[in-house]
């Protein structure tokens, strides 16, 4: 595996994955943002219906973006 030595103590792989892998990706994010204003809403006091929503929907995102996350990508038939 190449690799191109930056200036900070980085090293940059040329192939297929980017400078940051571990990167956290934007459906993660939403999923932790919708889980801190459930938590919020609900125990500041009565939350209706539709704010457990958030719940269910955070819960959902976070765990499809995990699993996504993992899946390895085919390599492309050209």
């Amino acid at each position: 595996m190449q690799t191109a030595h930056l200036s900070n103590r980085y090293n940059l792989r040329a192939g297929k994955l980017t400078v940051n892998e571990n990167q956290m990706d934007l459906g993660i994010i939403a999923a932790v943002v919708m889980l801190i204003v459930w938590a919020v809403v609900t125990f500041s006091g009565d939350a209706p219906g539709y704010v457990h929503l958030l719940l269910t929907i955070g819960f959902f995102v976070l765990f499809w973006r995990i699993i996504v996350k993992k899946d390895p990508i085919p390599p492309k038939k050209q």
